[in-house]
C-alpha cells in the first residue's frame, strides 16, 4: 500500500549529520542482513532473499 519511495536516493544514516536520527536504516538493515534486496512498484513492495546454508554437527 501507499506510493512507495526512491529507493535509490536514501541519505547514508552512517553519515555523520544522520547518525542520531531516530530514523532512516530500514533499508540499510535490509540490505546488510540479508543476500539480496529487490523493490518494486514504485518500493511499494520488497523481497528480501536469504541463503540458508545447512547446519552441520
Amino acid at each position: 500500500e501507499g506510493p512507495g519511495f526512491d529507493h535509490e536516493h536514501l541519505p547514508d544514516p552512517t553519515d555523520p549529520q544522520n547518525i542520531e536520527k531516530p530514523h532512516g536504516r530500514g533499508v540499510f538493515l535490509m540490505r546488510a542482513l540479508s543476500d539480496a534486496v529487490s523493490f518494486a512498484d514504485n518500493g511499494a513492495a520488497v523481497t528480501l532473499t536469504f541463503s540458508l546454508k545447512p547446519v552441520n554437527g
